[in-house]
């Protein structure tokens, strides 16, 4: 405040020695007196600001001598050199004639492309090109893929652009001599051709070799041909087959295998029956691969039943480890002799078949309008008790026993539990499906199981019978 004050003081004491109005100088004095005085930090400011107004002539003067300077001395042109013209080498020049690009016009359209990516001006191409530099490969055609999930993501290229892919799978590319499969790659609609990673194809012992400069080979360790293609422009270009073939053939494929599916994996003889048009030669199911695998079946034999409910076969399956839903842990399954027709019913302990087999036995005598003449099961206590015998004297059913562990001599029990309970199996895992769902896959094999043709029918379904 000091220093304001003593500043004011002699600004006034400078006013009154002055023999020009004050009015005239006021303004342009205070600005001088301002500046001045101002701090330490601001002449920094004021004499970069100073300098710049300096600069800037200079660089009008330099920028006005640069352009006479070009007038002076105007740029010359580089010196001739001998040249070739169209259809013509000059012999003067340093390439010799086989590399003259003017005796090849053709020569500068087929240049190696530095990305095949996006081309806005060609419709995509069926081309397979071998590209060393990519880590996944790419295809622009849906119809080489033989599974295909939907998903968008960006893809960088060589050249710094990026692409979109709308999907990702395996594909399978037919060639003159094999099959090429190639998974994880990347469906990108926008690219000129299809891209085919080559270390996703090469091995340690693959080799490439050229032919004639415009062929190419691609051999392994014994020199056997994995695939082949032309050399052009740079690019490895891959012979294979028209893909609208490969894709009605592959999409043939994936309608037979949803097919077997929906049916509940039946065996490739019940598909043949079922679907008489369709081509079962290569169908593969990895899933009834996993859940069919069982030891050498036994031969057993069984009187043959003349009519529906003539032998009525039973026996329980379990304890399954994991409760279902519902809390349940074994299965009674009863099947008809004649029919093969299968009933399912589903218990939370061995011994609740005492109360529920009556009910279930009824029930199958009302469905059909028929007695049942003959009730087979195991020597087990579920099936042979005081309860049970009293029911099956009161409605004139034979209980007829097997010997203990002679599952032979009830066949049809023994062998439908496996039938139905690897369809049910089939049915989990396909579905994703915890184990906890066993019930409802359990239901749903028995539901498909009367519904599939059998070869002791004569491929008859159970319920046509």
């Amino acid at each position: 405040m000091s220093s304001i004050l003593e500043n004011t003081q002699q600004l006034c004491s400078l006013f009154s020695g002055l023999t020009i109005p004050p009015e005239e100088l006021i303004d342009s004095v205070i600005a001088m007196w301002i500046i001045i005085n101002l701090p330490e930090r601001f002449k920094t400011t004021m004499e970069r600001q100073e300098g710049n107004s300096n600069e800037q002539p200079n660089q009008a003067l330099g920028a006005s001598r640069k352009t006479n300077k070009n007038q002076q001395y105007p740029k010359k042109e580089e010196n001739d050199y001998p040249r070739c013209s169209p259809g013509w080498h000059n012999p003067l020049t340093k390439h010799n004639e086989s590399g003259c690009n003017f005796l090849k016009p053709d020569k500068n359209r087929n240049k190696p492309i530095k990305s095949l990516a996006v081309s806005s001006t060609r419709m995509p191409s069926n081309q397979i090109i071998l590209d060393s530099g990519a880590t996944t490969s790419m295809f622009n055609n849906p119809a080489l893929f033989i599974d295909l999930t939907k998903k968008h993501q960006r893809v960088e290229l060589a050249d710094g652009s990026t692409i979109l892919a709308t999907g990702f799978g395996n594909v399978q590319v037919k060639l003159p001599h094999c099959f090429l499969q190639l998974k994880n790659c990347l469906l990108v609609k926008s690219l000129a051709y299809n891209l085919v990673s080559l270390r996703s194809i090469m091995k340690p012992r693959y080799k490439i070799t050229t032919l004639n400069d415009n062929y190419f080979n691609l051999t392994d360790d014994n020199d056997e041909l994995i695939l082949s293609g032309t050399y052009q422009a740079g690019n490895f270009e891959v012979i294979y087959d028209n893909p609208k073939a490969l894709a009605s053939s592959a999409e043939i494929k994936k309608n037979t295998l949803i097919l077997h599916q929906a049916a509940g994996h039946p065996s490739s003889e019940t598909m043949t029956k079922m679907y008489p048009k369709l081509n079962l030669t290569n169908l593969q199911c990895s899933v009834c691969s996993a859940c069919k695998i069982t030891k050498s079946p036994f031969k057993g034999t069984f009187p043959i039943p003349q009519r529906k409910l003539h032998f009525v076969h039973a026996d329980v399956f379990g304890t399954i480890d994991q409760p279902s839903n519902s809390g349940y842990r074994y299965c009674l399954r009863v099947v008809d002799g004649f029919s093969r027709f299968v009933w399912t019913t589903f218990l939370k302990a061995k011994s609740d078949v005492i109360t529920l087999l009556p009910k279930v036995l009824l029930h199958i005598q009302n469905q059909a309008n028929l007695k049942i003449a003959n009730f087979m099961s195991d020597n087990g206590t579920e099936f042979k008790n005081s309860t049970l015998n009293t029911f099956y004297e009161n409605h004139g059913i034979t209980h007829l026993t097997t010997a203990p562990y002679s599952p032979e001599q009830n066949p049809l029990a023994e062998r439908g539990n496996r039938t139905t309970i690897t369809k049910a199996q089939c049915l989990l895992k396909h579905s994703g499906l915890q184990l906890s769902y066993w019930a409802e896959a359990t239901r749903t094999a028995t539901y498909l199981e009367n519904l599939t043709p059998k070869k002791s029918l004569q491929l008859s379904t159970p319920f046509q019978k």
